[in-house]
């Protein structure tokens, strides 16, 4: 069998809720990098000076890269 088809006759399955997601603590030395960036992000804090300019400089370099190909 290759799998699930449903037929329509059958009744539909129960969707499981999604599990909360659970944060680690706030590391302080990612801050100055982009991965601190989203760490400020997860945490719903605002990001500090050296995480906004880490993450400029890090989405200036892909849209970068982009453009190349």
């Amino acid at each position: 069998m290759a799998g699930y088809v449903y037929r329509g006759d059958e009744p539909l399955k129960p969707k499981t809720a999604a599990r909360p997601r659970r944060l680690g603590p706030f590391e302080k030395s990612k801050c100055g990098t982009n991965a601190g960036y989203h760490q400020h992000y997860r945490h719903k804090q605002e990001a500090c000076h050296g995480c906004n300019e880490a993450h400029k400089a890090y989405d200036a370099e892909y849209r970068a890269r982009k453009r190349v190909k």
